[in-house]
């Protein structure tokens, strides 16, 4: 889901891109990984399958509670949170979600996009292809 051409769709219409981004995946120990090579940079998303709800709870909390600068962020998934530099992670199910921008640079692009309105904008996306929006 994070690396097929609904989302590469969306991140290509967020940042103007002429074509779709060039990506890679992999999988390994239950956590699918799809990072996009971006003309700005690297972002990276990531999600834990886990075997049931409690244990994605559990995981969730221990991410919020080791990330500095964690705030709450309404409207995604059943819990998530955001960094002011470039980080976001939503709880839904048995899945955490992550968005790493923080390999792109702040601001970037003729509109100044700030790396961390990107991380939400796409966690939205993928919510929203998750519950069916």
């Amino acid at each position: 889901m994070i690396c097929d051409a609904d989302i590469k769709s969306k991140v290509r219409d967020a940042l103007g891109l002429a074509g779709p981004p060039s990506t890679e995946w992999r999988w390994s120990n239950g956590v699918y990984t799809c990072d996009y090579h971006l003309p700005m940079g690297r972002m990276s998303l990531q999600v834990t399958v886990l075997a049931g709800a409690p244990q994605a709870s559990t995981l969730f909390d221990a991410d919020r509670g080791r990330t500095l600068g964690a705030q709450p962020l309404a409207g995604l998934g059943e819990r998530a949170f955001g960094t002011d530099n470039g980080t976001v992670l939503a709880l839904k199910d048995n899945q955490v979600l992550v968005v790493d921008t923080t390999r792109l640079p702040q601001e970037f692009g003729a509109n100044g996009q700030r790396r961390s309105d990107l991380a939400y904008e796409v966690a939205s996306d993928v919510m929203g292809c998750w519950t069916g929006d």
